[in-house]
């Protein structure tokens, strides 16, 4: 049995005034926070915010003070509807039954392959702007102001083998920095190709129990969420 996790978590919030002093601050009164206990559970957080013409990351700070999260129902109508819309786009992309791949059983013409060898990573091989976890990086936007990278792990082991990958992209635009993050997990895959057993394993594998890949999802999705709000609280 073969299964893996893919999500994608993006967040629009803002880093523009985090150290913003209190006194700045719209206060919550006891009538909002009536309003969103009563309502996060069950509803899109951007109808919340439209409500009570609160930003995204207010009412995510406050629900998690609150200690408000959304329901299992919800969750799961999320999950469904998520999965409904990867259906159909993904149509477009998608091999059709019995489709032989154009390339398959063809290998490079000698030419082209003397031509781009030179360009080809050998064995090992690491790209000229790779950088060790941690390390920062300075950078700039296009429009030439500067800021700081730093280089976040994005591969998770067990037992020294791979089964969980993270990419990250940011796009800053002046004050404003948007973040999109993509999380792959291994969890109930069985076995691997020879060439990837040595460095590759899933969370069946190494614990001997199938999860449930929706329970799993929820967890890691409640997780960046909370630790989200630790860092811009």
């Amino acid at each position: 049995m073969k299964s893996n996790i893919s999500t994608n978590v993006h967040s629009g919030l803002s880093r523009k005034g985090i150290a913003k002093p209190l006194v700045n601050r719209r206060l919550w009164s006891d009538d909002e926070r009536k309003i969103l206990s009563e309502m996060f559970a069950d509803n899109y957080t951007e109808t919340i915010c439209k409500i009570l013409n609160r930003s995204y990351r207010s009412v995510c700070s406050q629900s998690f003070l609150m200690g408000l999260k959304k329901s299992d129902a919800f969750m799961k109508m999320e999950l469904e509807k998520q999965a409904e819309r990867l259906k159909i786009v993904g149509i477009a992309g998608r091999y059709a039954k019995g489709r032989t791949p154009e390339n398959k059983g063809k290998k490079m013409p000698n030419d082209v392959y003397e031509k781009v060898k030179h360009t080809m990573f050998k064995k090992g091989q690491l790209p000229h702007n790779s950088y060790n976890d941690w390390v920062e990086v300075l950078r700039a936007d296009k429009t030439g102001k500067q800021y700081w990278m730093i280089k976040l792990p994005n591969d998770v082991f067990i037992n020294r083998k791979k089964f969980c990958g993270i990419l990250t992209e940011n796009i800053v635009k002046g004050d404003e920095v948007k973040s999109v993050i993509g999380i792959g997990i291994d969890t109930n895959i069985s076995n691997y190709p020879d060439d990837l057993s040595q460095i590759a394993t899933s969370i069946l594998i190494e614990k001997k129990l199938e999860v449930n890949n929706e329970e799993v999802m929820k967890k890691v999705v409640e997780s960046i969420k909370f630790y989200f709000n630790e860092i811009t609280i």
